[in-house]
């Protein structure tokens, strides 16, 4: 049971820097006054090495759920996104 338990703050864990990822997507539109279907050029997304694998793992839904063309990972003791949004039709 022990690596349910394990798995299970992994999960919740994955599902967090998912939700800040889109999280900080969605605000980035909002502040922008751009619809939230809007498409995302790029999100650079900063933070340690293990978070940064564990979004990595769900890098395909993210990306779906927040039309991002692509995210880059850097490594950093600061925890960031950085989000570029398409340009306007």
């Amino acid at each position: 049971s022990g690596e349910l338990a394990e798995a299970s703050d992994g999960d919740g864990v994955v599902y967090d820097m998912a939700a800040w990822v889109l999280g900080e997507v969605r605000k980035t539109k909002a502040l922008s006054k751009r619809s939230l279907r809007t498409d995302v050029d790029r999100v650079v997304v900063r933070d340690g090495e293990a978070r940064l694998k564990l979004i990595r793992g769900v890098e395909r839904d993210v990306r779906e759920a927040g039309n991002l063309a692509a995210i880059d990972y850097v490594e950093a003791a600061e925890p960031s996104v950085d989000v570029t949004l398409s340009p306007d039709d």
